[in-house]
């Protein structure tokens, strides 16, 4: 009975994780950039259980819409930007809701440097090119050449370790990143106005949380019985 109710426990546990996955997706649907998740599983050591092995993420592109915003980028094609927290730390993230700080700096909606740092002139009207050049046009003056965004690739995304708040660090099994400027070395171009929907398929994802959440109560039903079952042996016993 011990081996029925692991089984079943395993069995529950990979179920309220994969459902748990699916949630987030979901919560996730209109967040610029983000990349739909997936819990893998596999059987234990012995065959006679599942665990989940990993979380995995589908870096499919997702479609890309129209803002307006020329501080909204997307990455048309393979490729991450690389941002900076304030103690220094290294994310990457396909989000390209860009915005200057106070000081000018080029950051993301989060308030994360863009890395290399490119700073603004205050006043300016910014544009960005696809190649990733950032110019900075004061009234009627010419526009100027201020830095250019490089963007990063990684030999084995999947890799990538999953920080929350749409970011991802690198990994030994990710590989370093990869850098060159937009449409080069198998990078993507940029498209200035526009920025990348999730790749979520809300209807895919909302079939996988139902079938989920009968997985769960016929594992939940195995250990009732299985309870039920050493009771009436407990009772006979005694």
């Amino acid at each position: 009975m011990a081996d029925v109710l692991g089984t079943a426990l395993s069995g529950l546990t990979a179920s309220r994780l994969r459902a748990l996955t699916h949630a987030n997706n979901i919560a996730n649907l209109n967040t610029p950039g983000y990349k739909a998740q997936r819990a893998d599983t596999t059987t234990g050591y012995r065959g006679d259980s599942v665990r989940v092995s990993a979380i995995g993420r589908n870096y499919s592109m997702g479609s890309v819409r129209q803002t307006g915003n020329p501080m909204d980028v997307a990455i048309d094609g393979p490729g991450f930007f690389q941002v900076q927290d304030a103690q220094g730390n290294t994310f990457y993230t396909r989000s390209g809701a860009l915005q200057l700080d106070d000081a000018g700096n080029l950051v993301t909606s989060q308030g994360l440097t863009v890395t290399p740092g490119i700073g603004v002139p205050p006043g300016s009207q910014v544009s960005i090119g696809s190649d990733g050049t950032v110019s900075a046009q004061v009234g009627n003056a010419p526009p100027q050449e201020v830095g250019r965004i490089q963007l990063a690739n990684f030999n084995n995304p999947e890799g990538l370790n999953l920080t929350g708040d749409n970011l991802a660090a690198a990994t030994p099994a990710s590989g370093p990143p990869v850098l060159g400027a937009p449409g080069t070395a198998g990078l993507g171009t940029l498209e200035s106005g526009f920025l990348e929907s999730s790749n979520v398929d809300l209807a895919s994802e909302i079939i996988s949380q139902r079938f989920e959440s009968i997985v769960y109560r016929a594992n939940a039903a195995v250990i009732r019985t299985a309870d039920e079952m050493d009771r009436e042996t407990i009772d006979l016993l005694a």
